[in-house]
């Protein structure tokens, strides 16, 4: 049994790639509600790598990026590339894209929460 008790509302979604009459991919997204516990989110402003058409002194911008991580209960189902939805009070809510998963353990071997690092989405 997990002593982890995450409160803050999340959502999970993910891409799940069907085909259609003719044999062509078609991707939907499914969406589900959850609780998650934040670890941290950091944002940071990164200077983006200089334009070929452009002078080295004006090239470049500052990118927001966040980076973050969660943790998710044990049962919980999550892939990469999924995209969690965190519910973020008095903010707008924060799409974060899931690019590691660690299946954390317990000193029994028991998996006791899913650790997930992640960073800002860009929708394709």
């Amino acid at each position: 049994m997990s002593t982890l008790r995450p409160r803050t509302n999340c959502w999970i979604s993910s891409k799940i790639e069907t085909y259609d009459g003719y044999g062509r991919p078609q991707h939907t997204m499914t969406r589900r509600k959850t609780k998650c516990a934040i670890v941290s989110l950091h944002k940071n402003a990164e200077r983006t790598t200089v334009r070929a058409d452009s002078s080295a002194s004006r090239g470049r911008a500052n990118e927001q990026v966040f980076d973050s991580r969660l943790l998710l209960k044990p049962n919980e189902s999550v892939q990469l590339g999924d995209v969690i939805e965190v519910e973020i009070k008095g903010a707008e809510n924060l799409q974060i894209e899931v690019i590691r998963i660690f299946h954390r353990t317990d000193i029994e071997g028991r998996i006791h929460h899913i650790d997930i690092e992640g960073e800002t989405w860009a929708s394709d």
